[in-house]
């Protein structure tokens, strides 16, 4: 009996791991922003085009316009090929409750910083 339940246990884990896996799998054919793009490992830019989970998107990475609404992914390009977008500036907010007050405070921090990141690109003649 116990030898029984044993077994019908680690068919069960078996087969929850191949349905999980088999998920994970389908999630990444049909295009649901799986992981990270391929990068280079010096410089951490991204190598080939891909969709990315929005939470994987680093400063300095360059993508196409996404479509209004709740983003969850996100079209990564290197940014030598043509872009609508570049990621410039990353703020970390505080877990709670978002207030106007919070979400405005943050939004001048991140214009602030985007100020500053585009002047020192423009000194090295990088825009």
């Amino acid at each position: 009996m116990r030898t029984r339940r044993a077994l019908a246990l680690a068919g069960s884990a078996v087969a929850l791991s191949v349905a999980l896996t088999g998920c994970s799998a389908l999630n990444g054919i049909l295009g649901g922003g799986s992981g990270d793009a391929d990068r280079d490992e010096d410089t951490g830019q991204v190598t080939e085009s891909a969709n990315i989970d929005i939470f994987s998107l680093k400063l300095g990475d360059c993508k196409m316009a996404s479509a209004s609404g709740l983003i969850e992914d996100a079209d990564v390009v290197p940014c030598d090929e043509p872009h609508d977008e570049e990621v410039y500036y990353e703020i970390t907010m505080d877990d709670g409750e978002f207030s106007e007050e919070n979400i405005d405070t943050a939004s001048q921090e991140c214009i602030a910083g985007v100020h500053r990141r585009c002047l020192h690109e423009l000194r090295r003649g990088r825009l």
